[in-house]
């Protein structure tokens, strides 16, 4: 998170920890180059980015090459279900959280079979 900072992304809330908790942050202003806006963090934390369009939407939600998890929310939900299998992720919600969701068994996100790169997943005969 630092670096993104350091790269002119603003903390809205959060972006401090008490001994090992983090406390959840939220982002805006991340720059692409930004680890933060291309890896996993596995942390409270969240990048606010506005877009104009939801074809916009797709693409910055599709420019990273992984992606398990996701939520659309919308107040048109037909539409939110028009854009929902052009995310590349793994699953997809609309207007529902990710909690909850059934990842535990091995699977390999979508956007490996649009041409992104594979995702490693576990077999009976080769544990990860």
């Amino acid at each position: 998170m630092a670096e993104a900072v350091s790269l002119g992304a603003t903390i809205r809330t959060g972006g401090t920890h008490d001994g090992l908790v983090y406390r959840p942050t939220i982002l805006t202003d991340v720059p692409y180059e930004a680890a933060v806006s291309n890896e996993e963090t596995f942390g409270p934390l969240v990048i606010v980015e506005p877009v104009d369009t939801p074809e916009d939407a797709v693409a910055v939600a599709n420019r990273v090459h992984y992606g398990l998890t996701s939520s659309i929310l919308a107040r048109d939900t037909y539409k939110a279900f028009e854009l929902a299998p052009k995310i590349l992720h793994g699953i997809v919600n609309v207007n529902s959280p990710t909690v909850n969701d059934e990842i535990h068994a091995p699977w390999a996100a979508s956007a490996t079979a649009a041409g992104a790169a594979p995702v490693p997943t576990a077999s009976p005969t080769s544990p990860m």
